[in-house]
């Protein structure tokens, strides 16, 4: 078995990526996504991840093992091709260093971006914020599943993130009632004078910045101006703007002095305790 299967299975595996865990703490984990799981459930999940190797056991701990996700890690390389960027060549980075990419359209970016970020959020520290800038944070729309991870991987992780929304509709004060927290902070019309087509990522002196032609902002803008709730026709209107061929540009760079005034010029709108 590459894959785990089953959602339970999948669950042990995204449970024991965070550190290893006895077993009591991964049903604990996991009783928050799946409420009344059983002991005995979460324990034959275990012994199948054992049996497929998967997973190990050291002691009274389960953890993943290596060798398994360097497997993945290679699959997964061989399937993205050039647009695949590893932990090394991002963390050897050098300062001035850029690397710069073109997708067929901003879903596409967001996958390879999300793994990035995944990336710098393991090689940085927690005394600086990590600050986010969007237009319109439609990603938690037509990417939920994968944005709603990254972010509660912040809290996980315990590590600040300020997300400054440029817009102000009811969608995106909805994002800042619903993710507004300990370790999440989000502020809506701050624009900062960055044109609508821009956004922006700051993860110590790495910079992420991804830019999409004006027909797609403008789509986008039409929608968030006429629209109060989430709806399914809204999430699929939203996907389908998204999915549109068009352009994108995303660049990682590592700039401590531009990192540093980005960060600030962004992050003083945040009141912190």
């Amino acid at each position: 078995m590459l894959f785990p299967t089953s959602p339970l299975s999948q669950a042990v595996i995204q449970a024991l990526s965070l550190r290893s865990m006895k077993g009591p703490e991964i049903i604990a984990h996991i009783d928050k996504q799946y409420p009344g799981i059983t002991r005995q459930a979460v324990y034959q999940a275990l012994r199948v991840l054992l049996k497929e190797e998967l997973v190990i056991k050291n002691n009274t701990f389960f953890e993943i093992n290596r060798l398994w996700a360097y497997k993945l890690r290679s699959l997964s390389d061989s399937i993205l091709g050039p647009a695949s960027v590893s932990s090394s060549v991002i963390t050897s980075m050098q300062e001035g260093d850029r690397l710069s990419y073109y997708f067929k359209d901003i879903y596409q970016s967001d996958i390879v971006w999300g793994n990035i970020a995944d990336i710098l959020l393991d090689n940085l520290g927690s005394e600086v914020p990590i600050v986010m800038y969007f237009p319109h944070e439609w990603f938690l729309i037509a990417r939920e599943k994968s944005e709603s991870q990254l972010f509660r991987r912040y809290g996980e992780v315990e590590k600040t993130l300020l997300i400054a929304i440029g817009g102000q509709t009811p969608l995106d004060t909805l994002v800042q009632k619903e993710w507004n927290g300990e370790y999440v902070h989000v502020n809506t019309g701050t624009k900062y004078n960055f044109k609508e087509n821009y956004y922006l990522n700051i993860y110590g002196d790495y910079i992420i910045e991804v830019t999409t032609p004006l027909t797609i902002s403008n789509a986008l803008e039409v929608v968030y101006r006429s629209t109060k709730v989430i709806t399914p026709v809204i999430r699929n209107e939203i996907t389908r703007i998204v999915q549109q061929p068009h352009r994108t540009k995303f660049l990682l760079s590592k700039n401590k002095k531009r990192a540093e005034m980005l960060r600030k010029k962004t992050a003083k709108d945040f009141i912190l305790n």
